[in-house]
């Protein structure tokens, strides 16, 4: 009984080689686990990350964003609109001041021409009358492509109008949390692997313990037993869980 005790607590037994292998895997997972966490923000919550939608965030982002370009160029278009139906009626303004200096020049010379050519005054008093048709009608397209214009602005304007009044979505705060998100999501791998570590940790610490109680126990137990037991041997004695005899005539062996 006293060998097995003693080969229990042993410091080359199989215990005490086990429990330092245990040990020594301990100090190394602990070692990692720290370093896992020097990476891992405080306060983290897995979970929160976990189910974080970085694909809605961004989507929510680029619509805001794409709302607040519609804002922008509504307003770039609005202040451009005046502008653009003032250039408008000076570009019919000049095409009927050009028209009326024709027709004005145009009867000029043909009035002239009726004192020089008495033979063609019916032709010329014809052509003449057909003249404030003539410039009806250049008034009248003049006019009509006026219109035309400004009906394709007043159509342009309305999708303007739509987003003129709008106030810009301000993305700065979910842009900072998608941004978050993104980083904090990165830790989910390392953070499973320290819990998991921790985890055998604690196993292989419970092993470490109990190897420790029974090699302290080993130690105990001689001692106990020499106590207790009749020992045939005289002089029989244990130190550190080692069954030496003294023999009377030196060191104990």
């Amino acid at each position: 009984i006293l060998q097995v005790l003693n080969d229990i607590q042993a410091e080359n037994g199989a215990y005490f080689m086990a429990r330092q292998d245990i040990n020594r895997e301990i100090r190394n997972k602990k070692a990692f686990v720290e370093d896992i966490a020097q990476d891992i923000p405080d306060g983290y919550t897995p979970e929160k990350w976990e189910k974080f939608d970085l694909s809605e965030a961004y989507k929510k982002i680029n619509a805001a964003k794409e709302t607040n370009s519609r804002i922008q160029r509504a307003k770039i278009f609005k202040d451009s609109y005046n502008g653009k139906i003032r250039g408008y009626e000076a570009e019919k303004e000049i095409a009927i001041s050009a028209e009326k200096d024709a027709i004005s020049n145009e009867r000029e010379g043909l009035l002239k021409g009726i004192e020089r050519m008495k033979a063609q005054i019916k032709a010329n008093e014809d052509k003449l009358a057909g003249l404030d048709s003539k410039l009806a009608d250049k008034v009248k397209i003049a006019e009509s492509e006026y219109k035309e214009k400004v009906a394709a602005l007043d159509s342009d304007i309305k999708v303007a109008d739509e987003y003129i009044d709008k106030t810009p979505i301000d993305t700065a705060d979910m842009e900072a949390e998608a941004t978050q998100a993104e980083q904090m999501k990165k830790h989910l791998n390392e953070y499973r692997r320290m819990v998991e570590m921790q985890s055998e940790i604690e196993k292989l610490t419970d092993k470490s313990e109990t190897l420790t109680a029974k090699i302290e126990l080993a130690r105990e137990l001689p001692g106990v037993i020499l106590q207790t037991a009749k020992i045939p041997v005289e002089g029989l004695t244990v130190k550190n869980g080692i069954p030496l005899i003294d023999l009377g005539n030196g060191p104990l062996r």
